[in-house]
Parts: C-alpha cells; structure tokens; sequence
C-alpha cells in the first residue's frame, strides 16, 4: 500500500510517520478480517517491509512479544537506523556478536541474513512465529544514525580481518565526526546500484529469507532455484521497474 505519493526519503526526512500510520491501518484492517475466518481455515498472517516500510510495519507493534503474537512470520528488509524493535535488538545483542550480523537470545526468536544461507547458520531450534531481518554491513540507510556526527559507530571500530567491520567494508573507511554521516548520506543516493548481497540489493536473498520464515511452505530447493532465477533476469534499471 502506498503510505505517501512523495519519494520516500522525503517522508523519512518530513514526515516519518505517514509510514507507520499506513502500516498500522493496513494491518489491521487484514488482522479483522482473519479473525473472522473460521480458525480452523485461516491462511497464515505474515507482514514484511522494505526499508520505510519495515519502520512503518514495525511501528504497528508495541514490542516483539506483540508482533509474534499477532503473526505467523514477519520479514523486514533494510530497516533504517531508528527503526523499532529493530534497533533493540540490535543494542541488546549477545555479547561478541557483531552489529551488522548479530544475534539475539542465541537465535531461539529472531535471524539476521546477508548472503544466502545466514539465517540457517546458527543451527539449533528457531522457534515460530519466526522473525527475520536481511541487512548488509554496506546499507547506509540501516546504519545512518545522528549519533554518527559525533560518536563512533559500532559497526567501524576496527579492520575487518579482526571483527571491527563488515568484510566488504572497506579497512581504509575512517570514521570521522560530521565527515562519516555525510559520506553515508550520499552512499544512499546509489546504494542500489550494487551487485547483490552489498548496499541496498537484496535480491539474492528475498526468496530464501522467506523460505526460512516460514516453513512448511512446500516449496521444493528446485522451485525456489526456479523463482530465484526468474528474479536475478530482472533489470531494475528498466523503466517499467521505476
């Protein structure tokens, strides 16, 4: 659903929570609606967001405790820095993992992926409802936070051979105050123009983000190849994508 006829970044800049007002409305309204299905019959009830959308859909929940309650699976895609319960769980963290591929309470509720395959990296039992977010330690819309003008971020604290960044960040990135947050602002005017798995192109890894949050989609490893492929013909420089 469309939350604004301007560019988003106008409504991030002006008016933030047009995203979120939109969000809330649209789900709700769906959530009454299933609930007046027979139990029973009901098709699964899952919410996903890109970018503005993922804050906006986000924002339709007070907490993750309130989101798993409502749902079945939830999927964000590059949430931006102040986006909720994003942002907590980034801060709250297990202790040694990093912020740009963290994980939460050992993996038990919530999964980050980049490339494909990350989300089933920890092993053990990822319980339903499942939540996951795919973000890149190159997107400078998740990380574009003020606080950045004058205190280091976390995920550009060291070189990369030691932990101190994402690997394709590159060591010769300095953080400097005022400097860095305007060097991210103008990464985001082409963040899209990456190959995929770097800035803002997720295209390799929406299919098996989905696959993972929500199992039992009987969807064989030969059909998800199949929809992957079709997916990585698509030019989205082609006006008809614009």
């Amino acid at each position: 659903m469309q939350y604004s006829f301007q560019p988003s970044w106008v409504s991030f800049l002006f008016d933030p929570e047009l995203a979120a007002d939109s969000s809330k409305a649209l789900f709700e309204a769906i959530s009454t609606r299933w609930q007046e299905l027979p139990e029973g019959n009901r098709p699964r009830l899952t919410v996903y967001g890109l970018s503005l959308g993922a804050q906006g859909m986000q924002g339709s929940f007070e907490n993750l405790a309130d989101l798993q309650s409502r749902t079945d699976a939830a999927l964000f895609t590059g949430p931006p820095a102040n986006s909720q319960p994003w942002r907590s769980l980034q801060d709250n963290r297990d202790p040694g993992s990093p912020i740009w591929q963290p994980i939460y309470q050992q993996g038990k509720e919530v999964h980050w992926q980049s490339k494909p395959g990350d989300f089933a990296t920890l092993g053990g039992d990822w319980q339903q409802p499942r939540l996951g977010y795919l973000q890149h330690a190159t997107d400078p819309i998740s990380w574009l936070d003020p606080a950045m003008i004058y205190q280091r971020p976390d995920w550009l604290t060291g070189p990369a051979t030691s932990g101190g960044r994402g690997s394709d960040v590159s060591d010769s990135m300095r953080w400097i105050p005022g400097v860095t947050f305007l060097h991210l602002v103008t990464d985001m005017l082409v963040s899209e123009a990456v190959p995929p798995s770097h800035g803002r192109n997720f295209g390799d890894v929406a299919v098996d983000g989905w696959a993972q949050v929500l199992p039992g989609h009987d969807r064989s490893a030969e059909q998800l190849a199949s929809i992957q492929s079709v997916i990585e013909q698509i030019d989205t420089h082609d006006p008809i994508w614009e």
